[in-house]
């Protein structure tokens, strides 16, 4: 990878020092598409209940949790990872059910 593991540097690649807010209360309201903001709220909503976001949501919601809400960027990474790991997993358990139900 061209820029290493300074890709998760809390400066970034390019070295700038950012002051993330560290505001729990506001990353919560931002995971459980309760913002205030509809457009954040539906696409946030959408992800919890059905493990999928188009990619111009995931682009509005992460660009809105890191230049409206000012909270760092590596929170909405690992948010979104593990809703897709758990969207993975559930499609690989009705896969299972599947095929058990076709034997």
């Amino acid at each position: 990878m061209k820029f290493g593991d300074r890709v998760f540097y809390p400066s970034g690649i390019m070295g700038k020092k950012i002051r993330w807010k560290k505001d729990h209360l506001m990353f919560q309201k931002w995971k459980e598409g309760r913002t205030g903001v509809p457009f954040v709220d539906a696409n946030m909503r959408e992800l919890q209940e059905t493990g999928w976001m188009s990619n111009r949501g995931r682009q509005n919601v992460a660009s809105f949790l890191i230049k409206d809400m000012g909270l760092d960027w590596r929170l909405g990474a690992e948010w979104f990872e593990s809703q897709l790991y758990l969207a993975l997993k559930r499609e690989c358990v009705e896969l299972l059910e599947m095929e058990i139900v076709m034997m």
